[in-house]
């Protein structure tokens, strides 16, 4: 079953750590933009709602930890473990019990498809204009796709690529006139 929104819930623990801990303003200007519940429901458009399996990551949350890892840049390990260890990011996400693992958060965030980043992105920047925290004329995206021929790694193709490596070591040192054998004469 899809679950569109989750609340702040804060355990035992929250409750005696927040009053020393203050949340920075950045995270609370973000919370609040993302609350904007039709940026919820575009999200929601990606992911399926299923009736039979274990209830999946609520869609808010998933929209905040697509925020974290972006502007972070973490991985999907480094994402988990920064929920299971970092108040202010734990508050961020909402995270009330233990955080998903980095196999879930992978799975889920895997279901977002490019065109409603894009339309998120336009709805989060037009809550920015409206709130002037920018003027938002220009936007950097780093999104450099390089097509590859790699090939699937087999043993014979490993010992294949070594020997190539091998051969041009060889080359290289023939160029600069030393032979593969020359340190074997200095002794």
């Amino acid at each position: 079953m899809r679950v569109l929104f989750v609340n702040r819930e804060t355990n035992l623990f929250q409750q005696f750590a927040y009053p020393q801990f203050k949340i920075s303003e950045d995270y609370q200007i973000i919370d609040q933009v993302l609350s904007n519940e039709d940026i919820i429901f575009e999200l929601a458009k990606d992911i399926p709602d299923v009736a039979i399996g274990r209830d999946r990551i609520p869609v808010e949350q998933t929209l905040r930890f697509l925020v974290l890892k972006a502007q972070r840049q973490l991985s999907y390990r480094e994402l988990e473990r920064t929920l299971n260890v970092n108040l202010e990011d734990r508050w961020f996400c909402k995270i009330n019990d233990k955080a998903p693992c980095f196999k879930s958060l992978q799975n889920q965030l895997s279901l977002i498809n490019g065109e409603t980043i894009k339309a998120i992105n336009e709805r989060v920047m037009a809550e920015a204009r409206k709130l002037k925290l920018t003027k938002g004329n220009k936007m950097r995206v780093d999104s450099t796709v390089i097509s590859a021929n790699i090939h699937y790694p087999t043993d014979a193709g490993i010992i294949a690529d070594g020997i190539k490596a091998i051969n041009k070591t060889i080359k290289k040192l023939k160029i600069m006139g030393l032979s593969p054998n020359s340190h074997e004469k200095a002794l």
